[in-house]
């Protein structure tokens, strides 16, 4: 056995797939890894990718256009229901009444109906769908994975922890949920085939169909923090990576829900997350292993295609000498047209600099947006988040402003043990943060897009189990009011909910394992 420990190993195992571990860790996970078969399994298990996605057809509203005749006959209606003796006590009234109201439904009518021939019908289409469809706030579920009874099954509940449903209750390892983005149906892995293939079913588990088929192991990317969406914006595609037999290559697919095609888009060790689709639909965005030793160490490559598969842009070949791209971890802009990413460059000797940069796709131009002396975790539209000292978390803005949040001060007492922070951007650029403790109390802070509000999501903190003190994942709703947090140990894996419009005291905690237990929910949109 080698000198670190199986908990250790299983930290370096998640970190090394990010591509995060120096030359020593390495070597000592590679040393472990000879001599444990459950740790070999599990490092296995996490090269795997794959994916599905679904479209649905959408109806429109009271297509007809000029005044709603539902309308008009339901306001005749309501005066055809009063009580004759009224109607003749105040038949004035009521007649200027019931023609106010035909006068304002026939308003009414006319402006949606000029809104609705203004807009493109395939947006309108989409529009009422998403909008009439859409589940209210307090309705939204979350699909999450869960072996608590015995089995791997897929479950849902409200935000609130209530109306837990088991959905595919199949003696079938079921995992991996992932939200279509109309909220109607779910896509997920299943070997109920005998081989891990990708489906899909409605919302209440019903409706199952299978949507690959060839007997390679298939897998939809692991949504850590919500990062790696599979579905298209639009529905119409689902991506999904299939394994490369007797390799630890991967194929980059995505499936096209109406025709069945399926496109290639990349071919090689794909990282199982960090997959995802510009804003717009237009880009997909992926990471590949580009060293040149491939089973030796990592190098992070960043690309970008188009759903053709063509138009390659591979991110390292723009950024200058000598410039590195030490993180995996890119940002889309909200409307889908540049993507976002930090590196760094190493200046001389104990001084380096880090630099966030977006890269316009039309234009094809790199800007460089800001620089910093401390490791940049990520910039967004003018805002740089600093976090290169565990003493000082800064938001610097572009007017010189800035706000700042001391993690260690939470802390109610210090100590031996793994200590910092984890921090996730919601898709709106919301941020929410994960301070640990080195005596394994955890807190959780939200800030705005831009720092200007800095606030705690809890008055108690949350006892953590895990390995190194820190959250598994941090997944946001769409609307930014939910974050998803989920912590996986050996002994127990267990889901917690953060309210950020109504902070707790404490979130409630969700057992989803007795065990360790790798898995990402998925928000309702």
């Amino acid at each position: 056995m080698s000198g670190i420990s199986h908990k250790q190993a299983i930290q370096l195992i998640d970190r090394r797939m990010d591509g995060l571990l120096d030359e020593g860790q390495r070597l000592a996970v590679e040393e472990h890894l000879r001599s444990c078969d459950p740790c070999r399994d599990y490092a296995k298990n996490l090269e795997g990718l794959s994916t599905h996605l679904q479209n649905e057809f959408h109806r429109r509203w009271d297509p007809q256009s000029g005044p709603s005749r539902n309308v008009t006959e339901q306001v005749l209606a309501k005066t055809k229901n009063i009580p004759m003796i009224r109607r003749i006590s105040s038949g004035r009234k009521l007649l200027a009444g019931a023609l106010g109201l035909i006068l304002l439904a026939v308003a009414i009518n006319f402006v949606v109906s000029r809104l609705q021939s203004i807009a493109p019908a395939t947006n309108a289409i989409e529009t009422v769908e998403t909008v009439n469809n859409a589940p209210r706030t307090e309705e939204r579920l979350l699909a999450f994975a869960s072996d608590h009874n015995g089995n791997l099954d897929i479950y849902t509940m409200g935000a609130d922890g209530s109306r837990l449903v088991n959905i595919t209750n199949n003696p079938a390892r079921d995992s991996n949920p992932t939200w279509s983005p109309n909220g109607k149906r779910i896509a997920f892995e299943s070997d109920r085939a005998g081989v891990t293939q990708i489906y899909w079913m409605s919302a209440d588990g019903s409706d199952i169909v299978q949507l690959t088929h060839n007997q390679a192991s298939h897998f939809l990317p692991m949504n850590i923090h919500g990062e790696s969406n599979p579905w298209s914006p639009d529905g119409s595609k689902l991506l999904f990576l299939e394994e490369v037999p007797e390799s630890k290559s991967s194929m980059l697919n995505f499936l096209d829900i109406n025709s069945g095609d399926i496109t290639e888009l990349a071919t090689g060790q794909v990282q199982f997350n960090n997959i995802s689709w510009s804003p717009d639909g237009k880009h997909i965005g992926y990471v590949l292993n580009d060293s040149p030793t491939p089973e030796a160490t990592f190098v992070t490559g960043i690309y970008i295609v188009d759903p053709t598969g063509e138009n390659l842009i591979a991110i390292r070949d723009l950024i200058p000498q000598p410039d590195v791209l030490d993180s995996p971890a890119y940002y889309w802009s909200k409307d889908g047209s540049s993507l976002i990413f930090t590196d760094y460059r190493h200046l001389n000797e104990g001084s380096d600099q880090w630099i966030a940069y977006e890269y316009v796709l039309d234009s094809q131009q790199l800007i460089e947006r800001a620089t910093s002396d401390q490791r940049m975790e990520d910039w967004w539209e003018g805002t740089s988040f600093i976090g290169g000292s565990m003493s000082t978390l800064t938001w610097l803005r572009s007017d010189g402003t800035f706000s700042t949040l001391k993690p260690l001060e939470a802390c109610g007492s210090t100590g031996d043990g793994p200590y910092g922070f984890m921090m996730r951007r919601s898709p709106n650029g919301s941020q929410v943060i994960n301070i640990f403790c080195p005596n394994a109390e955890m807190w959780f802070y939200y800030a705005n897009s831009d720092g200007t509000i800095i606030k705690p999501l809890m008055s108690s903190p949350i006892p953590s189990f895990t390995i190194d003190n820190s959250a598994t994942s941090m997944t946001w709703s769409s609307d930014d009011r939910f974050i998803a947090v989920t912590l996986a140990s050996p002994k127990k894996s267990s889901l917690y909910i953060l309210n950020v419009k109504e902070p707790t005291a404490q979130p409630r905690e969700i057992v989803v394992s007795n065990g360790e237990l790798y898995e990402i929910p998925s928000w309702q949109p």
